[in-house]
Protein backbone atom coordinates (compact mmCIF):
# COMPACT_ATOMS: atom_id res chain seq x y z
CA UNK A 1 0.00 0.00 0.00
CA UNK A 2 1.25 3.61 -0.70
CA UNK A 3 3.13 4.66 2.50
CA UNK A 4 3.12 7.92 1.74
CA UNK A 5 -0.39 8.81 1.81
CA UNK A 6 -1.77 8.06 4.80
CA UNK A 7 -5.50 9.03 3.45
CA UNK A 8 -5.43 6.01 0.81
CA UNK A 9 -3.82 3.63 2.40
CA UNK A 10 -6.70 4.12 5.31
CA UNK A 11 -9.13 3.62 2.59
CA UNK A 12 -7.83 0.77 0.78
CA UNK A 13 -7.44 -1.27 4.77
CA UNK A 14 -11.10 -0.01 5.20
CA UNK A 15 -12.35 -1.83 2.18
CA UNK A 16 -9.98 -4.58 2.71
CA UNK A 17 -11.52 -5.11 5.97
CA UNK A 18 -15.41 -5.07 4.46
CA UNK A 19 -14.30 -7.52 1.60
CA UNK A 20 -12.60 -10.70 3.94
CA UNK A 21 -13.32 -9.76 8.00
CA UNK A 22 -11.50 -12.40 8.64
CA UNK A 23 -8.21 -11.53 6.91
CA UNK A 24 -5.78 -10.32 9.02
CA UNK A 25 -4.39 -6.61 7.64
CA UNK A 26 -2.90 -5.17 11.56
CA UNK A 27 -5.20 -2.35 13.22
CA UNK A 28 -6.54 0.62 11.45
CA UNK A 29 -5.80 2.68 14.54
CA UNK A 30 -2.26 2.76 14.19
CA UNK A 31 -3.00 5.07 10.84
CA UNK A 32 -2.59 8.78 11.00
CA UNK A 33 -5.59 10.15 9.25
CA UNK A 34 -5.16 13.35 7.73
CA UNK A 35 -7.95 15.74 7.93
CA UNK A 36 -9.96 16.37 5.12
CA UNK A 37 -9.43 19.94 3.40
CA UNK A 38 -12.60 22.01 2.08
CA UNK A 39 -12.90 21.89 -1.08
CA UNK A 40 -10.82 24.56 -3.60
CA UNK A 41 -14.04 26.43 -3.52
CA UNK A 42 -15.19 26.52 0.18
CA UNK A 43 -11.31 27.42 0.55
CA UNK A 44 -10.95 29.95 -1.83
CA UNK A 45 -11.83 33.96 -0.54
CA UNK A 46 -13.81 35.78 -2.55
CA UNK A 47 -12.01 39.11 -3.19
CA UNK A 48 -14.98 41.03 -5.01
CA UNK A 49 -18.07 42.18 -3.33
CA UNK A 50 -20.93 40.11 -5.64
CA UNK A 51 -23.12 43.42 -5.46
CA UNK A 52 -22.99 46.01 -8.22
CA UNK A 53 -23.29 48.81 -6.06
CA UNK A 54 -20.25 47.76 -4.12
CA UNK A 55 -18.34 46.60 -7.17
CA UNK A 56 -18.68 49.20 -9.28
CA UNK A 57 -16.31 52.02 -7.33
CA UNK A 58 -13.77 49.06 -6.96
CA UNK A 59 -13.57 48.12 -10.48
CA UNK A 60 -13.53 52.30 -11.22
CA UNK A 61 -10.80 52.67 -8.68
CA UNK A 62 -8.80 49.82 -10.18
CA UNK A 63 -9.20 51.44 -13.53
CA UNK A 64 -7.71 54.50 -12.31
CA UNK A 65 -4.73 53.31 -10.57
CA UNK A 66 -3.40 50.17 -12.39
CA UNK A 67 -1.02 50.42 -14.76
CA UNK A 68 -1.21 47.06 -16.89
CA UNK A 69 -2.95 47.81 -20.18
CA UNK A 70 -4.77 44.10 -20.38
CA UNK A 71 -6.07 44.85 -16.93
CA UNK A 72 -7.24 48.09 -17.71
CA UNK A 73 -9.09 46.44 -20.55
CA UNK A 74 -10.37 44.04 -18.28
CA UNK A 75 -11.82 46.42 -16.18
CA UNK A 76 -13.01 48.47 -18.26
CA UNK A 77 -14.90 45.85 -20.17
CA UNK A 78 -16.07 44.78 -16.63
CA UNK A 79 -17.75 48.55 -16.04
CA UNK A 80 -18.74 48.11 -19.58
CA UNK A 81 -21.10 44.97 -19.07
CA UNK A 82 -21.93 46.45 -15.74
CA UNK A 83 -23.30 50.15 -17.22
CA UNK A 84 -22.70 49.96 -20.50
CA UNK A 85 -22.44 53.79 -20.86
CA UNK A 86 -20.27 54.05 -18.28
CA UNK A 87 -17.87 57.00 -19.87
CA UNK A 88 -14.39 56.04 -18.76
CA UNK A 89 -15.25 52.25 -19.82
CA UNK A 90 -16.06 53.84 -23.83
CA UNK A 91 -12.64 55.78 -23.14
CA UNK A 92 -10.46 53.40 -21.97
CA UNK A 93 -11.60 50.88 -24.34
CA UNK A 94 -11.83 53.37 -27.83
CA UNK A 95 -8.13 54.38 -26.13
CA UNK A 96 -6.53 51.31 -26.52
CA UNK A 97 -8.70 50.58 -29.82
CA UNK A 98 -6.60 53.43 -31.35
CA UNK A 99 -3.09 53.23 -29.56
CA UNK A 100 -2.13 49.58 -29.26
CA UNK A 101 -0.52 47.60 -31.84
CA UNK A 102 -1.14 44.36 -29.80
CA UNK A 103 -3.40 42.33 -31.85
CA UNK A 104 -4.63 41.05 -28.54
CA UNK A 105 -5.30 43.95 -26.80
CA UNK A 106 -6.79 45.30 -29.90
CA UNK A 107 -9.20 42.22 -29.84
CA UNK A 108 -10.41 42.14 -26.41
CA UNK A 109 -10.98 46.25 -26.72
CA UNK A 110 -12.99 45.19 -29.61
CA UNK A 111 -14.99 42.49 -28.21
CA UNK A 112 -15.95 44.77 -25.01
CA UNK A 113 -16.77 47.32 -27.66
CA UNK A 114 -19.16 44.99 -29.52
CA UNK A 115 -20.74 43.79 -26.41
CA UNK A 116 -21.76 47.11 -24.86
CA UNK A 117 -23.19 48.08 -28.40
CA UNK A 118 -25.24 44.73 -28.30
CA UNK A 119 -26.66 45.91 -24.67
CA UNK A 120 -30.20 47.39 -24.99
CA UNK A 121 -28.96 49.89 -21.79
CA UNK A 122 -26.60 51.81 -24.37
CA UNK A 123 -28.52 55.08 -25.91
CA UNK A 124 -28.49 56.04 -28.84
CA UNK A 125 -26.24 58.84 -28.72
CA UNK A 126 -23.62 57.13 -27.26
CA UNK A 127 -23.76 54.26 -29.72
CA UNK A 128 -22.99 57.67 -32.68
CA UNK A 129 -20.70 58.95 -30.26
CA UNK A 130 -18.84 55.59 -30.14
CA UNK A 131 -18.65 55.25 -33.87
CA UNK A 132 -17.67 58.04 -34.89
CA UNK A 133 -14.89 57.49 -32.56
CA UNK A 134 -14.23 53.87 -34.36
CA UNK A 135 -14.57 55.07 -37.93
CA UNK A 136 -11.83 57.44 -37.31
CA UNK A 137 -9.69 54.60 -36.34
CA UNK A 138 -10.76 52.57 -39.31
CA UNK A 139 -10.26 55.81 -41.94
CA UNK A 140 -7.07 56.17 -40.45
CA UNK A 141 -5.27 53.15 -38.98
CA UNK A 142 -1.55 52.63 -37.42
CA UNK A 143 -1.55 48.78 -38.02
CA UNK A 144 -3.96 46.45 -40.09
CA UNK A 145 -5.05 45.33 -36.85
CA UNK A 146 -6.41 48.36 -35.82
CA UNK A 147 -8.26 48.24 -39.20
CA UNK A 148 -9.88 44.91 -38.56
CA UNK A 149 -10.47 45.41 -35.11
CA UNK A 150 -12.62 48.61 -35.81
CA UNK A 151 -14.27 47.12 -38.77
CA UNK A 152 -15.34 44.50 -36.98
CA UNK A 153 -16.49 47.09 -34.13
CA UNK A 154 -17.89 49.12 -37.22
CA UNK A 155 -19.85 45.98 -38.87
CA UNK A 156 -21.36 45.32 -35.47
CA UNK A 157 -22.28 48.90 -34.79
CA UNK A 158 -24.29 48.94 -38.39
CA UNK A 159 -26.52 45.92 -37.19
CA UNK A 160 -27.92 48.28 -35.08
CA UNK A 161 -29.55 51.18 -36.99
CA UNK A 162 -31.73 50.56 -40.09
CA UNK A 163 -29.69 50.54 -43.15
CA UNK A 164 -30.70 53.96 -44.79
CA UNK A 165 -29.59 55.79 -41.60
CA UNK A 166 -26.49 53.67 -40.51
CA UNK A 167 -25.20 55.18 -44.51
CA UNK A 168 -26.38 58.73 -43.55
CA UNK A 169 -24.27 58.47 -40.33
CA UNK A 170 -21.20 56.93 -42.33
CA UNK A 171 -21.59 59.83 -45.48
CA UNK A 172 -21.88 62.56 -42.82
CA UNK A 173 -19.01 61.38 -40.96
CA UNK A 174 -16.87 61.54 -43.89
CA UNK A 175 -17.91 64.47 -45.25
CA UNK A 176 -16.87 66.30 -42.37
CA UNK A 177 -13.06 64.94 -42.33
Amino acid sequence: LDQENPIVRHQALKSLQQIAPDYPVGSLSNVKQKPMLASKSARRRRKTPLDEYQLMPFIEQKLQTTQDITARIRYAGRLGRLRPNHTDAIDVLLYYLRTSQNKTHLKHASDHLQDMLSSDALALDSITKMLVQVQAIYLNPTCASQYQTAYKVLWHGSRIFPFNQFHHFWQSVVKRD
